[in-house]
């Protein structure tokens, strides 16, 4: 796999865990919180996820294209 697609899925991945890590965090300290506390935590969390398929996706087309 060429370095800058397997950063871009893999940085993508390491930010989802982080994100998740830091609501269950949150949720331990809090206690009792809302679904849209939580839903709200798990977005933010995988936004880091969707740029590294945009990086993943742009330098493949980019590679097809050369």
């Amino acid at each position: 796999c060429a370095l800058p697609i397997c950063l871009g899925l893999a940085f993508g991945i390491f930010g989802t865990i982080i994100g998740i890590y830091d609501a269950f965090s949150a949720i331990e300290e809090i206690g009792n919180i809302s679904q849209s506390m939580l839903a709200g935590g798990l977005k933010v969390s995988l936004t880091t996820t969707l740029y590294g398929f945009l990086v993943y996706l742009l330098t493949r087309i980019l590679s097809l294209v050369r």
